[in-house]
Order: C-alpha cells, then sequence, then structure tokens
C-alpha cells in the first residue's frame, strides 16, 4: 500500500512538474510575442514622428522661401520706386533749367 501511494505521489509530482514545464514555456512564448508586439508598434510610433517631422519640416521652408520672396519684392519695389522719385525730381530739375 506504501509503495503504490509513493508510485502515486511520484506520478502527481511528475504531472505537476510538466504542467510547470508548460506553463514556463507558454509564458515565455507570450512574453516573446508581447516584446515583439510593442517592438512593432514602437518602430510604427517612431515612423510616424519622423514622417511627422519631415511634413513640419517642408511646410516651415515653404513658408520661409515664401517669406523670402516677399521680402525680395517689397526690396524691388522700394527700389524702382526710390528710382522714380529719383527721375521724378531729375526731370523737374532739367524743367526748372
Amino acid at each position: 500500500m506504501k509503495n503504490q501511494a509513493d508510485q502515486q505521489l511520484k506520478n502527481m509530482q511528475a504531472m505537476c512538474d510538466e504542467h510547470l514545464a508548460q506553463a514556463k514555456v507558454q509564458a515565455s512564448q507570450e512574453y516573446e510575442k508581447i516584446l515583439a508586439e510593442a517592438n512593432e508598434k514602437s518602430e510604427q510610433i517612431i515612423e510616424e514622428a519622423r514622417q511627422k517631422t519631415i511634413e513640419v519640416t517642408e511646410e516651415e521652408k515653404a513658408k520661409a522661401q515664401s517669406q523670402i520672396a516677399s521680402m525680395i519684392e517689397e526690396a524691388a519695389a522700394k527700389m524702382a520706386g526710390e528710382k522714380s522719385d529719383e527721375k521724378l525730381y531729375d526731370d523737374f530739375l532739367k524743367e526748372m533749367e
């Protein structure tokens, strides 16, 4: 009877050990899956941030180009206006002679 009880105890211990080993394998697989998903998600977030940075940079570059073009136009118009004033002044002086 004692041998039979010892054998049953050994069998139960073996079953417990087997279940524990399976649980460890499953936990390890789940951990790897979660880690892979987290890595994939972080790569996606980084790529989205990179794309957004490129978009913002391009927008700011376009704004700067537009502002520079406006400043050049204003400067050219001002210079043209100054030359016109000079020409009017020269014409006035010629008429006075």
